[in-house]
């Protein structure tokens, strides 16, 4: 059997396409800021349509005032009041009391709330706070943002031994001389991701200009002596020759549609090739008719 508050979940996800009884708690704070809880019955079709349906109404009634921790419950068959499970009689009167009426007047059901009680949720009576006082201080220090590089956390902020720093320092140093400046490299070396070595140069190790000690070597192709229009004259030819060899290959599987006087375009849906495909075999038989 599903749980209650999980049923209500779902009432209140959910959008009707007709209205239903909603059954809402509600605080109501005048322009004093003095709080008084109430209960109303609303009538929509969807939970959030029922809060609006609310706060509006309020709002009409008493521009001053506000509304909050706003509850919202659907009533059904099998809703109860004190234990109670609701009657004919008793749903008559919710059909008398809900809004909107003709009348155009909230029914709200006024809840007086409990002696000590800093709103209706609160049923911890008499307790106080006494883990912080107002006005206090920070348990633990944290260093200003200009110190953190000499500072390590680990729960909380603690100075930073000066030869454990250097020795890490000379670690990062000596993986990136291992594998010629290469950030990566010296990153798996190290056993750290290469955000985490980015992260320790430049927010731990700031004392080191990490790009003019070590150079980062990103060749490019205009370091090298190309003959660019050669090579571009090759990358056409090889692309050409494989267009060829493809052309080949799919031929003997175009040339019977050819020979039935298919179209271009009733082929290529067939065997479910490219249009230009099909067209080169077309030109390559073209070509062995003409030879």
């Amino acid at each position: 059997m599903p749980k209650k508050t999980q049923t209500q979940t779902n009432h209140r996800n959910f959008i009707f396409h007709f209205d239903q009884f909603w059954n809402i708690h509600f605080t109501e704070v005048n322009k004093n800021g003095l709080e008084k809880d109430y209960k109303t019955i609303i009538k929509a079709p969807s939970s959030d349509h029922a809060k609006k349906v609310l706060i509006k109404k309020i709002k009409d009634d008493n521009p001053a005032h506000k509304v909050k921790a706003i509850q919202l419950f659907m009533m059904t068959k099998t809703s109860s009041i004190e234990g109670l499970r609701l009657n004919l009689e008793d749903w008559a009167h919710a059909h008398r009391a809900v809004f909107p009426n003709s009348s155009n007047v909230l029914f709200k059901y006024y809840k007086p709330r409990p002696k000590g009680y800093t709103n209706r949720f609160n049923k911890t009576i008499g307790t106080k706070c006494t883990t912080f006082k107002k006005g206090h201080k920070l348990r633990h220090y944290i260093p200003p943002d200009k110190d953190k590089p000499y500072w390590v956390y680990d729960g909380k902020w603690k100075l930073w031994d000066k030869k454990e720093r250097e020795n890490l320092k000379e670690k990062f140093k000596l993986a990136l001389h291992l594998h010629g400046n290469c950030r990566m490299k010296a990153a798996e070396y190290l056993g750290i991701s290469r955000h985490h070595f980015y992260d320790m140069c430049n927010k731990k190790f700031i004392e080191v200009d990490w790009l003019k000690e070590f150079p980062v070597n990103t060749p490019t192709i205009n370091h090298r002596k190309i003959d660019h229009l050669k090579r571009l004259t090759n990358l056409r030819k090889s692309k050409a020759k494989q267009k060829h060899q493809y052309t080949l290959k799919m031929y003997p599987k175009v040339k019977p549609f050819i020979d039935q006087g298919f179209s271009k375009t009733k082929i290529a849906n067939i065997l479910g090739s490219n249009k230009n495909v099909i067209q080169r075999c077309i030109d390559y038989d073209q070509q062995r008719k003409n030879s």
